[in-house]
């Protein structure tokens, strides 16, 4: 039977190889976690299979916008309503 630092070892590897970066990089974390909180194994993966799917979004949203090439950012927060046509502005406040 493997010693808990060589599973540990052998689920970075894993990790590493099928290129799963949140799951290597929060593992040991979610483990102490996990057996805090008396979760079960399911619980547990469920979790972590949860943040990696999030950072993947989180990238490819990033990636997206990274790769429009926008000459800069625009944002809601800095849209000046009284500039937009009549209709626009209603349906601005539909939003």
């Amino acid at each position: 039977m493997s010693t808990s630092s060589e599973l540990m070892e052998q689920i970075f590897n894993y990790s590493k190889d099928l290129k799963l970066p949140t799951i290597r990089q929060c593992f040991q974390e979610q483990i102490k976690e996990a057996t805090q909180n008396n979760a079960s194994y399911e619980e547990f993966l469920a979790l972590l299979l949860q943040k990696e799917w999030d950072n993947r979004q989180e990238m490819a949203q990033y990636n997206r916008i990274r790769r429009a090439e926008f000459p800069y950012k625009k944002y809601l927060e800095d849209l000046s309503i009284s500039d937009l046509p009549e209709d626009a502005q209603r349906k601005y406040k539909q939003l």
